[in-house]
Parts: structure tokens; C-alpha cells; sequence
């Protein structure tokens, strides 16, 4: 692990809102080398730039879509933290990613994109293992 690297990414995190309780987790990340990797990806987000550079920066993502890019990351990771924690607690989990799937707008063409059809994919063939699991599931 470099420090830099992670103080790098923690002042970027700092200047995009992050509270100091919401910082306190990172070692949780960085404990878990697949979760790890997903954070170093917040380095992209958090190269030193001018000050007026970064409050421009700043003030972009919170006009798009409220956080910024390297919060956005640490949310993710945050994600991968708890679910590694309740991997003992499948109904947990389940309920989880029911609720993570119910607002998704069925009818928007984002969903036709590649990553979409990748990602869709992906928990079919999830959903299809657990239903094996539980004996079929519903008919």
C-alpha cells in the first residue's frame, strides 16, 4: 500500500464532502485485496490540481449526479464491505439487492447498453444458482 496514494484519494474525498466518520472505514477496504483494487481506482479522480480547478470540479459533480467520482468509488467499496460482513446472512443480502433492483427504470435505453447487458447477465446466471439451491424456486 502507498500512503501517498491513500492520502492522495482521502484529500480528494475531503474536497468532495466526506465526513471524517465516513473516512474511519478505509482500513476495511484496504484489508480486502479485491475491494482494494476497486478503491486504487480513485486515484484516476484524485491528482493534485489549483484550487479553483478542483472547486470547478467539485462543483460539477454535485450538479450531475450529487457526489463526486472518488465518493461515488468509496459508496461502492463501502457496499462490497458490508456484503462481505453479511456473507453469512443471504436473506440479508437478498434483500438488499432486491431493493438496489426495484427502482431501476425497466424502460430506459440504459439498460441496453454493453455494461448493462454484461451486468444483466451476470445476475442471471446468479439468480439461476440460487434458485438450483433452493430447489427450483417458483414455478
Amino acid at each position: 500500500m502507498d500512503i501517498t496514494n491513500l492520502k492522495q484519494i482521502g484529500f480528494q474525498l475531503i474536497l468532495e464532502g466526506a465526513t471524517h466518520k465516513q473516512l474511519r472505514p478505509i482500513d476495511k477496504i484496504i484489508d480486502d485485496a479485491k475491494i482494494r483494487e476497486e478503491f486504487w481506482k480513485a486515484l484516476g479522480f484524485s491528482k493534485a490540481g489549483k484550487e479553483k480547478e478542483k472547486m470547478a470540479e467539485k462543483e460539477k459533480a454535485k450538479q450531475k449526479d450529487g457526489e463526486g467520482p472518488v465518493r461515488t468509488i468509496l459508496a461502492d467499496c463501502m457496499d462490497s464491505v458490508r456484503a462481505k460482513e453479511d456473507a453469512g446472512k443471504p436473506v440479508t443480502l437478498l434483500k438488499r439487492a432486491l431493493k438496489n433492483l426495484i427502482p431501476i427504470d425497466m424502460k430506459g435505453r440504459a439498460l441496453s447498453n454493453p455494461e448493462a447487458t454484461t451486468l444483466i447477465g451476470q445476475i442471471d446466471e446468479i439468480v439461476k444458482k440460487l434458485k438450483e439451491i433452493n430447489g427450483g424456486g417458483r414455478k
